[in-house]
């Protein structure tokens, strides 16, 4: 995904370039005073809003599992930094789905992610089989 950011950049910055000089194109044209035209012009602009409209539903309907997912989360870092601070040393945690291709804990207390969150919480080793 980080690889695709510049591109979609690159196509955001060339989509409102392309919009204003559309834009500044039309605003030399004289507009006809006609039913039509206006009709046309405010049939385009409610078909504009629809899209962004769509998207947030669907996000919208993400929320539930979302939170869920957010949830586990918090309630797997309390339990680590309880564990912590009763002075234990080597974890085993459990392991959830991942979402959003976010990397979780594995087995090997030796892959990256694993080594990165035990230095983080002060942990030797930490592992979800």
């Amino acid at each position: 995904a980080r690889v695709r950011f510049p591109s979609f950049f690159l196509l955001t910055l060339a989509l409102m370039a392309e919009g204003a000089l559309a834009g500044y194109l039309l605003s030399q044209v004289k507009r006809p005073d006609s039913l039509l035209f206006r009709s046309l012009v405010l049939g385009v602009l409610i078909l504009t809003f629809l899209y962004p409209v769509r998207a947030a539903t669907k996000l919208y309907d993400r929320v539930p599992r979302y939170r869920a997912e957010a949830a586990a989360w918090d309630a797997r870092d309390e339990f680590i930094r309880q564990a912590v601070a009763e002075g234990a040393t080597d974890l085993v945690v459990i392991q959830l789905d991942t979402v959003a291709g976010v990397q979780e804990y594995k087995g090997d207390e030796t892959f990256w992610v694993n080594s990165c969150a035990a230095g983080y919480y002060g942990l030797r080793s930490l592992r979800a089989p």
